[in-house]
This record gives C-alpha cells, structure tokens and sequence, in this order.
C-alpha cells in the first residue's frame, strides 16, 4: 500500500517523526515523505494511505499544512488517513489541541492519531517567553517516540481495498 507522509516541520521533531513512522512501517510499504513547508506534495491521489503531521506553535500548526489539509479535505475523506502532532505541551491537553488543528470529520476519518511530544531549545526564545515556558512546562523535552511507534504499527494494520483512482 502506498503511504505518503506530509508534515510541517520548524526545527526538525516532526521530520524525526516522519522518519520514525516510515521506518516503523517497513520495507514491504512504499513511503514517500515531504515537507510541506519546503516542498510541494507528490500527487496525492497516487497514495492509499496518508499521513498528516504538524507541529503546533502557539495552538497552531503552519498555514501551508492548513492550506493542504483544507485544498485535498475530499481526498482526504476517501483515504486511509492518521494524524499527529508534534508539541511541547502536556498530553492532557493534545485532545483539545487536536481538535484546533484538524476538523472534525477528518478526526474521524483518521485510523489512528499521535500526540508525539515536542523538543525546544530555551536558549531560542526571547527571555520573556522562555521564563513562561520554564513555569508553565517542566521540561523542554517530553518526544514521545514509543507513541509514534504504536501509531505506525496501527496504521500498518489499515488493509482496505485501494480507491480506484
């Protein structure tokens, strides 16, 4: 089965991510991976299988991933689909954060979805912001890859019939 991968990603998690979940998916899938942010998508249409990742920034993931997720919603309807998120924040709060970032019916749509944590380096904020961080997360490091892992064996797992295309 066809797997495509399109991700948004700022300092590199989320590509880590992307790579995780291909490697998890293994040899007898064909994965093709892009950054949205930096390239265009293959055709979509030629993929059964298509994961979305982003990483959110403020409560929001990049306008391009958006823009991408919005341009192929009835593609995306009629695929096997699995999302994630990459994100400093707690895991209490992906649920709503995922609800932000991805609309409903492709919530639904999805065979399986991943808060994968997040990395930041403190030294890259400002002082203000980084002294907020500081209180608000207990650390700058909480990757999850043991959840990316569980996520891809899942959507390995997808086996429905190819669309016809």
């Amino acid at each position: 089965m066809n797997t495509l991968i399109v991700y948004s990603s700022r300092c590199g998690y989320t590509g880590e991510c992307a790579e995780i979940i291909r490697d998890e998916l293994g040899d007898d899938q064909f994965v093709m991976f892009t950054n949205i942010d930096s390239q265009d998508p293959p055709t979509v249409a030629d993929y059964h299988r298509i994961i979305i990742g982003g990483s959110v920034r403020y409560g929001r993931v990049s306008r391009k991933l958006k823009r991408f997720m919005e341009d192929y919603r009835a593609l995306l309807l009629q695929r096997e689909v699995g999302l994630f998120l990459t994100c400093l924040g707690p895991p209490e709060t992906s649920q709503k954060t995922f609800s932000r970032v991805f609309t409903r019916d492709l919530r639904e749509q999805a065979k399986a979805h991943c808060f994968a944590g997040g990395v930041a380096d403190p030294k890259a904020f400002r002082p203000l912001i980084r002294g907020y961080l500081e209180k608000r997360f207990p650390s700058f490091d909480t990757r999850d890859h043991q959840a990316l892992r569980t996520f891809a064996r899942q959507m390995k797992q997808v086996r429905k019939t190819p669309p016809a295309s």
